[in-house]
């Protein structure tokens, strides 16, 4: 006897449910497949990814569209690993796919397949995906134009928990995927967390004039200490304006 299933992935044999397969487009995953391609399926939680993937490892299993064996695996759990793989594991999972084609295939020294992956590899590729909006990425930005997904964001940014969002904001931000499930309330996972700042404050960015060039190392790091010589010269210039060099009267 057949039920409604509400959580975890349906099982046709017992779960009342609609075919997976007919909410993919079936035509253009099995050509990326024969072509050795990665893709992602991106979409808010309890939405039926699950049942669409094990659905499709049992299409190319059966043998129907070619000699296959295919195999699911959840690394989700992997999040839990620790000391230096700690952060490049968490951001790899986050998008594994688009991450691995772009080191692998995309970035020229990756395709050399006697080099090793590094963590500084994962760090430059996510810098690349996010300048590049890709799709999902571009899909965000428009996500963070939401009232209701603001409400919970910004004030999570500034430190500010949650403001004045209600429940049902806060479940609606989880639902789209931006803000993790398990408590503490957190942006869900690293590389969104490097683009929501971002995208928020990207008129911001376009509109600041001072060239960066004077304060960032050829490494393209921070430069601390030229930084800071130059906000001395800036406040001995200017902090007559603001009273902070003024003396307190006796």
């Amino acid at each position: 006897m057949r039920f409604f299933n509400t959580s975890g992935p349906v099982v046709a044999a017992d779960h009342y449910c609609i075919p997976p397969l007919q909410r993919l487009d079936q035509e253009v995953v099995l050509t990326l497949i024969r072509q050795r391609k990665y893709f992602v399926l991106h979409a808010p939680g309890q939405s039926g990814k699950t049942s669409v993937l094990l659905a499709l490892r049992d299409l190319l299993n059966s043998g129907a569209e070619g000699d296959y064996r295919c195999v699911y695996v959840d690394v989700e759990g992997a999040q839990a690993m620790g000391e230096d793989v700690e952060q490049a594991t968490r951001v790899v999972l986050g998008q594994f796919a688009l991450f691995a084609y772009d080191i692998c295939f995309r970035n020229a020294a990756g395709r050399d397949r006697g080099r090793t992956v590094t963590a500084a590899d994962v760090l430059d590729a996510q810098e690349r995906l996010i300048l590049r909006r890709e799709t999902h990425l571009d899909h965000l930005a428009d996500r963070l134009r939401d009232e209701r997904v603001r409400r919970i964001v910004e004030p999570l940014l500034s430190g500010a928990g949650t403001g004045s969002g209600a429940a049902r904001d806060l479940e609606y931000a989880r639902d789209l995927g931006l803000v993790a499930r398990e408590a503490p309330v957190r942006i869900a996972n690293p590389i969104y967390a490097e683009v929501v700042p971002r995208e928020l404050t990207w008129i911001t960015q376009e509109e600041i004039t001072q060239d960066a060039a004077w304060y960032v190392t050829e490494a393209g790091a921070l430069d601390v200490d030229a930084l800071l010589a130059g906000f001395q010269q800036f406040f001995r210039e200017h902090s007559e304006h603001s009273g902070a060099g003024r003396r307190r009267a006796p």
